[in-house]
């Protein structure tokens, strides 16, 4: 069925770990990810990288040049 959340648990160090590896791959812009813990949330996989590719997209749209993104 389209158009239907999966809840799962997620491991959100995962999530951004994916996001932030694609971007760097793709601009010059250097993101410190700064998660100490392990955190688990309930909520879509799919939704969650939409998510984080959204607001790493608007951070490196709104970068200031040659400034990393934490």
């Amino acid at each position: 069925m389209l158009n239907t959340t999966c809840l799962e648990t997620i491991n959100l160090n995962q999530i951004l770990n994916e996001v932030i590896q694609n971007f760097q791959e793709l601009t010059d812009v250097s993101i410190k990810q700064q998660i100490n813990a392990e955190v688990q949330l309930k909520m879509d996989k799919y939704l969650a990288s939409v998510l984080f590719n959204n607001l790493l997209s608007n951070a490196v749209k709104h970068n200031k040049e040659d400034q990393p993104i934490a």
